[in-house]
């Protein structure tokens, strides 16, 4: 879980320091707080290779967690599907395209409004 908190610990000094510093930082701040928190969240969905998966694992029994990490070698198969968009947008973009939006929207000054990104 270390890469996704680091991912989501940088989007908030970002977001602190565009409150802090002149508007002309602002939109590059919107960026590596947008890049930051897609990074956290992508890596949080629980498909091997990340971590995600990993989370899941060590929180189920022991019993279930075998079972668990029998999805192991079928992780790229399932990135595929999420990342190959069939249709106007990936289901990747679909499931966690809300989520991006209303962290985005806590941490970017006048994202809401309208803003950045």
């Amino acid at each position: 879980i270390a890469g996704p908190i680091s991912n989501l610990v940088l989007a908030s000094i970002c977001a602190i320091l565009a409150r802090i510093l002149p508007l002309g930082f602002l939109p590059f701040f919107s960026v590596l707080i947008a890049i930051n928190v897609r990074l956290a969240l992508f890596n949080l969905i629980p498909i091997h290779p990340l971590d995600g998966f990993k989370i899941v694992g060590g929180l189920l029994p022991r019993e279930k967690a075998h079972e668990w990490y029998q999805l192991e070698r079928y992780g790229l198969i399932f990135l595929l599907f999420l990342i190959i968009p069939f249709g106007p947008r990936s289901m990747l973009e679909s499931i966690l395209g809300p989520f991006i939006s209303v962290v985005t929207t806590f941490l970017i000054p006048h994202a809401a409004a309208g803003g950045v990104i």
